[in-house]
């Protein structure tokens, strides 16, 4: 299970513990509005800022995309608009 907080982190439970298996931090002190778990084994997480994927079990980064536009999102299809990428 995942929760994004207010703060800007992200956590990721196993149900079993009491505390986070994995906690990351999007670096800017602003709320977390989306996390979603890919196929792949990777999670996606959003602020109004920046967009990260990262690896599930491990936290390493596998992309982050800095936002001019905000991504569209229409049922199951999803279009992001890339502005520059920069280091996660």
């Amino acid at each position: 299970m995942g929760v994004g907080l207010s703060s800007g982190h992200a956590l990721l439970y196993d149900l079993r513990m009491s505390a986070p298996v994995l906690t990351k931090d999007h670096r800017y002190g602003l709320p977390i509005t989306n996390l979603k778990f890919h196929a792949t084994g990777n999670v996606v997480t959003a602020d109004r800022k920046i967009i990260k994927i990262w690896d599930k079990k491990t936290g390493a980064p596998h992309c982050c995309t800095a936002l001019s536009v905000c991504p569209l999102s229409v049922g199951q299809l999803a279009v992001l608009f890339r502005a520059k990428s920069v280091r996660c």
